[in-house]
């Protein structure tokens, strides 16, 4: 790895007169751009390694500390260095959840109690809020789900995970989530349902 190199990148928002949020990257290497967001953006280093920069160095903590609080879970990538704008992590081979689902069409009960089982989890280690979209899992071999993203993990409390709602509501799988949670986690199912009407959404 050639540090040099990809300290070279550098990445920065713009907010325009409308209040929408702009990433500018500035990548000089040859590193391969694999996902970005507003807080910044997630370069490929080699067949096991990736870096996510941050345009504030705020973020960087933020994440560190979710990093911290949930290490000894399997399903959490790896964590190798940080820098004061930069976190080296493991690379995830796979596709997102919602790239599978939507190339699947169907939504297993494995995939939705590994769902539920990592909420409870980071629940319990003092996650609050819990930004499972779709696109932050990351489907391994044999549908082992890893996720990745956590930089607002104690940023607010989130008592339902609305983003993954409105995903599988995109492609049409709520329902057949929502049926799993109630059977396989009873009791996750009635904390969210206090939150949201979970016949309504």
């Amino acid at each position: 790895m050639k540090k040099k190199e990809f300290k070279s990148i550098s990445v920065s928002r713009v907010i325009d007169s409308d209040g929408r949020k702009t990433l500018i990257i500035n990548n000089p290497t040859d590193f391969r751009l694999i996902g970005k967001g507003v807080q910044g953006a997630v370069f490929q280093l080699d067949d096991d390694r990736c870096i996510k920069f941050y345009v504030k160095k705020s973020f960087v903590e933020k994440e560190m500390k979710a990093y911290e609080a949930a290490k000894k879970y399997s399903f959490i990538p790896e964590f190798y260095e940080r820098g004061s704008n930069y976190i080296i992590m493991e690379y995830i081979k796979g596709p997102s959840l919602y790239k599978y689902l939507q190339k699947v069409n169907h939504l297993s009960k494995s995939i939705s109690q590994q769902i539920l089982m990592i909420h409870r989890e980071l629940k319990k280690v003092g996650f609050t809020r819990i930004e499972s979209k779709l696109g932050h899992f990351i489907v391994t071999d044999g549908e082992v789900l890893k996720f990745v993203d956590h930089s607002d993990a104690f940023s607010y409390f989130q008592p339902y995970p609305n983003e993954l709602f409105t995903d599988l509501k995109k492609i049409g799988l709520l329902q057949t989530f929502l049926d799993h949670a109630k059977e396989l986690d009873p009791e996750q199912y009635s904390e969210w349902g206090k939150a949201v009407d979970l016949e309504q959404i």
